[in-house]
């Protein structure tokens, strides 16, 4: 399932407030690939909600333009719901990094990104979602259990 949400977004004031509003928000699960773009005149913080589906998902989200090293977006990513207004302060991100963010997010869980512009620009982002694979039983698991069952087996044979 590949889904495309391609919106633009001007922020007209930046509030100093310890609680915002949510810019909009993007559902999440394996397959997605979301693109958006922002409208910023330097400074701004821009915060967008996560649904999660009912899969954990390996996500990566990505500053795609400008193509230019003097311009940054500092992503992070928080654990919380994005009903109504959010308040971060005091809050730990979970996933931080700079026009490059990836992360494991758990299954039917909401998340807050908030993005810091540095530069004025029109910023173009990409999220993708993929399945979190599942952890195979490793062969030696099996061996050592087998191996288990043969000395249990063996003991029981000497006492008799």
């Amino acid at each position: 399932m590949k889904k495309t949400i391609v919106g633009t977004l001007l922020l007209l004031s930046a509030g100093a407030a310890s609680a915002a509003t949510v810019d909009g928000s993007f559902s999440i699960s394996p397959g997605t690939e979301v693109n958006f773009s922002t409208q910023v005149s330097g400074g701004e913080t821009l915060m967008y909600g996560l649904d999660v589906g009912s899969q954990d998902v390996n996500t990566t989200i990505t500053r795609l333009t400008p193509n230019s090293d003097t311009h940054s977006v500092q992503y992070a990513l928080y654990e919380t719901g994005f009903e109504g207004d959010v308040d971060l302060s005091g809050k730990t991100p979970s996933y931080t990094g700079t026009n490059l963010l990836l992360a494991t997010l758990t299954a039917n869980t909401d998340y807050v990104l908030k993005m810091v512009f540095d530069m004025v620009g029109t910023y173009r982002h990409q999220i993708t979602a993929a399945a979190v694979p599942a952890v195979p039983l490793p062969a030696a698991a099996w061996l050592f259990g087998s191996a288990l069952l043969g000395f249990m087996m063996m003991s029981n044979r000497r006492k008799v």
